[in-house]
């Protein structure tokens, strides 16, 4: 089975696949492997530069994800242009990990996995939802940035609507991290008991 589990920044959808993980899962993180990308592949770097500027780059020549970050959570259409070229080279990773995985269960988490087209490749997708305070402050103390940048990063994407009619589930995480394990864990052995009942339904 694989679980797709995606929601906006501070939302705590990274806490759901540590979740998963801990719990003998298979996981990628869709942000781990982007930046690994971003320190290997040159073809996607010479991209980013072509439409981003050589501001995007640090000293020693890599991608800045921070610089990079401050330019596309300004403005929707530079958001666009990056999802267009990271995208493909994303989900052709991604693919490739789940078929070197030993693992029969796998979670997929990433921000962008509805609009990059990753879907096609789960069982079925969780949508991570959270308050407004809870995803500003998380964003605060995990990425050390302001209270205005945390804001700005929130507006520039999707609201809860937009999870709530794509995902197959959605949980809100707005407690502790034991809450939102006790949520998740159910979740995905409901999800797991609907797929045999359906499996068995059409043999």
């Amino acid at each position: 089975m694989v679980i797709g589990i995606t929601g906006g920044s501070g939302c705590g959808t990274s806490s759901v696949g540590k979740i998963l993980e801990e719990a003998g899962w298979g996981f990628i993180d869709c942000d781990a492997v982007y930046h690994g990308l971003l320190a290997s592949d040159a073809e996607l770097k010479d991209a980013l530069v072509s439409r981003f500027g050589e501001g995007i780059l640090s000293p020693e020549g890599l991608v800045n994800r921070r610089a990079l970050g401050k330019i596309v959570f300004s403005s929707e259409q530079a958001l666009s242009d990056l999802n267009e070229i990271t995208h493909g080279r994303i989900t052709e990773k991604v693919i490739e990990l789940i078929s070197e995985c030993e693992k029969v269960d796998i979670a997929i988490e990433a921000v962008e996995l509805l609009e990059s087209g990753m879907k096609t490749l789960c069982t079925a997708v969780i949508g991570v939802l959270a308050n407004r305070e809870n995803r500003i402050n998380r964003i605060m103390i995990r990425d050390a940035m302001s209270r205005a940048d945390a804001e700005k990063r929130i507006d520039a994407q999707r609201s809860d609507g937009y999870y709530l009619s794509r995902c197959d589930r959605c949980v809100e995480n707005n407690g502790t991290v034991e809450e939102l394990g006790e949520k998740i864990l159910s979740l995905v052995k409901e999800i797991d008991t609907q797929r045999f009942s359906s499996i068995a339904r059409n043999n």
